[in-house]
C-alpha cells in the first residue's frame, strides 16, 4: 500500500512556481558561467598583450644595446685609424721603437748617444736616406703615460680631424724630444746629457736617481719633427727665478743673450721641457710653458722668438693678488646688491604706509645704514618689526 502511494506521488506534476524557479536558477548559472568565461578570456588577452609589450620592450632594449655597441666599435675604429694617421705623420711610416737603459754623459745641449745597432736598424728602414738631416727621437720613461697630448696651437676650430692630423704634430705626455750626437753607446744603453735627463725627470730627484741607476728604462722612438721657419717659446723661471736673497736682489745679466746661447745648443724643443742656466754660483731652472707653432719641433734652422714669463713665485703672488682682488670685488658687488634690495624693501614699506587710511596709527623711525647714511620716515605701527631687520 505504501509503495502504491509513493508511486502515485512521483507521478504527480510539480507546482508551476517550482518549475519557474528551476528555470531561473539554470539561467543564472549559465549566465554566471558565461561571465566567468568572458572574464577568463579577458584576462588571457590582457596577459598575452602584456607579454607582447614586454617582448617588444625587451627587443627595443636589445636593439639599443646593439646600436650602442656598434657606435662604440665605430668610435674605436675611428680612434684607432686616427692614431695610425698620427703615427704615420709623426714617424713618416718608419717604425723604430726600443727600450734602453740610461747612462749620463757629460755633454751640453740635448743630443743623445745611441748604440751602433740603432744606426744599422735605422739605415735598413731608410731613415737616413729620407731624413737628409739630423735624426730626432721621442724619449719617455717606460712607466710614464703614453697618452697623446691633443692640445693644438693656432688651430682653426672648424678644421676636420683629417686636416688636424695632417697639420699638427702630436706629442706624448711626459715626453721630450732630442737629436742624436753619436752612435757609440754600449748595446742596450742610451747616453743622456743633463738637459735631457732634467726634461725626462721634470726635476724629480728620486726619479733622476732611479734613472741613473738603471732602474727605469727609456722608451726611444724615431720621429720626424717639424721644422718651422719661425717659432716662439715662452720660458718660465722656476721657484725664485733670477732673484736671490728672498726676491731682494735680481741677478744682473744679459738674459736674452744667455737664453739664446743656451737654446743654440739644442736641436729640439718640447713644451714642458726643463732648462738649466748656470750663472756663476747660481743655477736657474726654466720650463718651456708655451711653444708654437708646434708642441715639439726642431730649432736648428728656425727664427726663434723667446719670451720670459714671470717666475713661479712671482706668478703665484700675482695669482693670489688677483684672486684677492676678485674676492674683494665680489664682496663689494654683494654689498651694493644688498643695499639696493634694502632700499627697495624700505620704499615698499613707505608705499604701504602712504596708501593706508589716515586713521591707522603711525610711528616715526630712523634707519641708519652701514655706510653711515640715515633715513627717517613714518611707518605703520602694524608693520612687524622683523620687516626692518632685512634692511
Amino acid at each position: 500500500e505504501k509503495k502504491k502511494k509513493k508511486k502515485k506521488q512521483d507521478r504527480m506534476p510539480l507546482p508551476r512556481g517550482n518549475l519557474d524557479e528551476f528555470g531561473l536558477s539554470a539561467s543564472k548559472r549559465l549566465e554566471e558561467e558565461q561571465k566567468q568565461r568572458r572574464e577568463l578570456a579577458r584576462k588571457k588577452r590582457a596577459e598575452e598583450e602584456e607579454a607582447k609589450r614586454r617582448a617588444a620592450q625587451a627587443e627595443k632594449v636589445l636593439q639599443a644595446a646593439a646600436e650602442a655597441r656598434r657606435a662604440e666599435e665605430a668610435r674605436k675604429r675611428q680612434a684607432e685609424a686616427r692614431i695610425v694617421a698620427i703615427e704615420a705623420r709623426r714617424t713618416g711610416g718608419i717604425q723604430w721603437i726600443t727600450e734602453l737603459r740610461a747612462v749620463p754623459v757629460a755633454s751640453q745641449g740635448d743630443r743623445i748617444e745611441l748604440p751602433e745597432s740603432a744606426l744599422i736598424a735605422l739605415e735598413q728602414l731608410g731613415a737616413l736616406d729620407e731624413q737628409g738631416g739630423p735624426l730626432f727621437f721621442e724619449l719617455c720613461l717606460q712607466d710614464s703615460s703614453l697618452d697623446y697630448d691633443i692640445e693644438t696651437q693656432q688651430q682653426d676650430q672648424e678644421e676636420e680631424e683629417e686636416d688636424e692630423v695632417q697639420t699638427n704634430f702630436y706629442i706624448r705626455k711626459d715626453a721630450t724630444y732630442a737629436s742624436v750626437r753619436e752612435f757609440k753607446a754600449n748595446e742596450g744603453q742610451i747616453g743622456l746629457p743633463p738637459k735631457t735627463m732634467l726634461s725626462l725627470t721634470r726635476g724629480n730627484p728620486e726619479i733622476a736617481s732611479r734613472l741613473e741607476l738603471g732602474q727605469v728604462l727609456v722608451r726611444v722612438q724615431y720621429v720626424k719633427l717639424p721644422a718651422p721657419n719661425k717659432s716662439r717659446a715662452a720660458l718660465r723661471p722656476l721657484a725664485d727665478g733670477f732673484f736671490i736673497h728672498d726676491q731682494q736682489d735680481q741677478i744682473q745679466i744679459d738674459l736674452k743673450r744667455i737664453l739664446e746661447d743656451e737654446l743654440r745648443l739644442h736641436a729640439a724643443l718640447t713644451r714642458g721641457d726643463w732648462l738649466a742656466v748656470d750663472l756663476d754660483s747660481h743655477t736657474v731652472r726654466l720650463r718651456v710653458d708655451e711653444l708654437s707653432p708646434h708642441a715639439a719641433m726642431s730649432v736648428i734652422h728656425t727664427d726663434l722668438e723667446i719670451e720670459l714669463l714671470p717666475s713661479e713665485k712671482v706668478q703665484a703672488q700675482a695669482d693670489q693678488a688677483k684672486a684677492h682682488e676678485s674676492h674683494r670685488a665680489l664682496r663689494q658687488a654683494q654689498r651694493l646688491e644688498a643695499k639696493k634690495n634694502a632700499q627697495k624693501q624700505f620704499e615698499r614699506l613707505i608705499q604701504i604706509t602712504s596708501s593706508a587710511p589716515h586713521t591707522q596709527k603711525k610711528i616715526r623711525i630712523q634707519v641708519r645704514f652701514r655706510d653711515g647714511t640715515k633715513i627717517e620716515t613714518a611707518l605703520l605701527e602694524s608693520i612687524p618689526a622683523t620687516s626692518l631687520t632685512t634692511l
